[in-house]
């Protein structure tokens, strides 16, 4: 059995993480939308699929933390938006602990299919140390985790792009997942 964790990120009360100021929509409704529709896809019997929200307090992100480990999965998902402040930023990125030869093999299979889905500039994989932006999500989940930033939430046209293309996206997601799995097989 393969088990997977897909992380909401930010959260409903505490912070909602980045916006579209046009239409209001945040990356924690967004992404929640994306996770749900995941739940819903068909998954091999061997996969075991449990979704996992941030409490809302300040604490929140240890305890979702605290909660993946003691689910034990076999890969973790933390899912989000970019945003740069200017509106004017564009493209996919995916983040991974730089330490981990897994999550750096995932990530560049996630980032591929979502360039690919989105059609948006390619910003590459991106290693992530301490102290830098989700690098304590990405150190303390001890399965090998990556952090999807398909497209700049703040940016209209990679909102929309994003919109038109939400159930490709979600199928983008499980073809992610699946391949990461296969991966994983292969190493051990």
């Amino acid at each position: 059995m393969y088990k997977v964790a897909l992380v909401v990120g930010h959260s409903k009360c505490f912070s909602e993480g980045a916006m579209n100021e046009k239409t209001g929509l945040t990356e924690w409704i967004f992404n929640k939308n994306v996770v749900s529709a995941l739940q819903l896809m068909s998954w091999p019997d061997d996969v075991e699929i449990l979704v996992f929200e941030r409490p809302p307090t300040p604490r929140g992100l240890h305890d979702v933390v605290v909660e993946v480990n003691a689910y034990d999965p076999d890969l973790a998902f933390s899912f989000h938006a970019n945003a740069s402040g200017s509106g004017l930023a564009s493209g996919t990125e995916v983040l991974y602990w730089y330490r981990s030869m897994i999550g750096k093999k995932v990530a560049q299979i996630a980032q591929k299919a979502l360039v690919d889905c989105l059609g948006l500039p390619d910003r590459g994989t991106k290693p992530i140390a301490h102290g830098e932006r989700g690098s304590y999500f990405l150190r303390k989940v001890y399965s090998p985790a990556i952090i999807f930033e398909p497209f700049f939430i703040d940016n209209d046209r990679d909102l929309l792009t994003a919109l038109s293309k939400f159930s490709d996206l979600v199928v983008t997601y499980q073809k992610i997942i699946k391949e990461a799995i296969n991966e994983i097989q292969s190493v051990f």
